[in-house]
């Protein structure tokens, strides 16, 4: 099986830890749940990156399980 490199820019790395540090000032440990669960998606590119739906042209979107407002382009 082929395993793909992941590269993130430095923004969207910026954006997560926001997201992060929002989700944790609504909900003591809702941040560490949005992190583990991002951070598993972007992980699973590495093995399956098809798993991504087809939303535009060669752009595949995932909506972050249980935070919805969050999705991972690739």
């Amino acid at each position: 099986m082929i395993k793909y490199k992941i590269q993130i820019d430095e923004e969207v790395l910026s954006d997560i830890q926001e997201a992060t540090d929002w989700y944790n000032e609504q909900l003591q440990g809702l941040g560490s749940r949005f992190l583990k669960q991002t951070k598993s998606q972007i992980n699973s590119l590495k093995t399956d990156p098809e798993i991504f739906t087809n939303r535009y042209a060669n752009v595949r979107c995932m909506l972050i399980k249980s935070f919805h407002s969050w999705f991972i382009i690739s």
